[in-house]
């Protein structure tokens, strides 16, 4: 019998359910079904009969393509693996896009808003704690039982600190910070969660806080058909080969799906 697997998440479901296909005959004993829908539109369902029901018209819609039929996520399934929706070390970069430490603070500069370390701190705690992946998690643990796999958002191409349109990429203090401080969130937030973090594939980095680019190229939006092309200066969504490579290392590294 083979061992069901459901794979939920955001616009970087896309990458997953492609990389499936290209290693799908390696893994013969599952069965896996996804669950999608773009950018924050995963938080919305409500737990009914041990399910996890869509409450829009649009959810519903791209939970229906996206699993070839399903109306709602079910409770029953061996093990459910969560993509993206939030916990990313991006989208602590993306605290400083607007707003400045004192020490790189221009006051000539009106685009950019002061903040003190406290207020960044705090900001990157609720950044993280607010995710839609946790939201998603504790409405499965709610229904299931089974165990639950989390990959986070991607790290950004390497690609990224060639734009200029990105120049905060270059606070290399700031970086660290915020790279640590995700890490230390994760230990805590999915281990009192019982749900394991599976850190992005070491074979898909480029020094420690980049996506190699080669990842980067040729990314596909979670629309319909999967079909349709990130602009090449998305620097945040990733290709079916990276997809192939985490589903890879998520089933060798957590034989636990395989053994439930």
């Amino acid at each position: 019998m083979k061992t069901k697997i459901a794979v939920l998440g955001n616009s970087h479901l896309s990458a997953f359910k492609l990389g499936w296909e290209i290693i799908k005959n390696d893994f013969p004993d599952l069965e896996l079904t996804f669950f999608g829908s773009p950018t924050t539109s995963m938080r919305f369902f409500k737990v009914e009969n041990n399910t996890l029901v869509p409450t829009t018209d649009k959810v519903l819609e791209n939970i229906r393509w996206t699993s070839d039929g399903y109306d709602y996520i079910p409770g029953d399934m061996d093990a459910y693996i969560l993509v993206g929706m939030g916990y990313s070390f991006i989208h602590l970069i993306d605290l400083w896009k607007n707003h400045r430490l004192f020490k790189y603070y221009n006051k000539d500069d009106e685009s950019k808003q002061l903040i003190s370390e406290s207020f960044l701190e705090k900001s990157m705690e609720g950044t993280l704690r607010n995710s839609n992946a946790l939201t998603l998690i504790d409405m499965l643990k709610k229904i299931t039982t089974s165990p639950l796999v989390y990959a986070p958002n991607p790290y950004a191409s390497i690609n990224i600190l060639q734009d200029g349109n990105y120049d905060y990429y270059h606070f290399d203090d700031l970086m660290k910070k915020a790279y640590d401080y995700y890490f230390k969130c994760a230990d805590s937030l999915f281990l009192e969660r019982e749900v394991f973090f599976a850190v992005q594939p070491e074979s898909t980095i480029h020094d420690n806080m980049f996506t190699q680019d080669v990842f980067s190229r040729n990314s596909i939006k979670l629309k319909s058909g999967l079909d349709s092309k990130h602009a090449s200066s998305d620097y945040f969504h990733m290709n079916a080969e990276f997809g192939a490579v985490s589903l890879r290392d998520i089933f060798l590294n957590y034989s636990f799906i395989k053994n439930h």
